[in-house]
């Protein structure tokens, strides 16, 4: 399966629940990032989403777990997307 097969709203609500329990930490503090920098909260959470399923395309590409490390950089480089997404 691949992250595309997931449904929109199941990957917003992974990335709203991040950041309801603050876990990882560095999902609520690229929101608050984002936020800061004039983002709508929408437009926020949609490219945190993004960023989520690149991860997750990565994961099932490579047959590899989930690389919380790249993760992080890919949250610390938006609103830059990764590349091909």
């Amino acid at each position: 399966m691949k992250a595309y097969e997931v449904a929109p709203e199941e990957i917003l609500a992974v990335i709203e629940n991040q950041i309801s329990d603050s876990n990882p930490p560095i999902v609520r503090q690229t929101l608050n990032r984002l936020l800061l920098g004039q983002l709508p909260r929408d437009e926020a959470v949609e490219l945190m989403a993004v960023v989520l399923v690149n991860e997750m395309d990565a994961m099932l590409a490579a047959d590899r777990g989930f690389d919380l490390e790249r993760y992080a950089q890919l949250l610390q480089a938006l609103p830059e997307l990764p590349e091909g997404s």
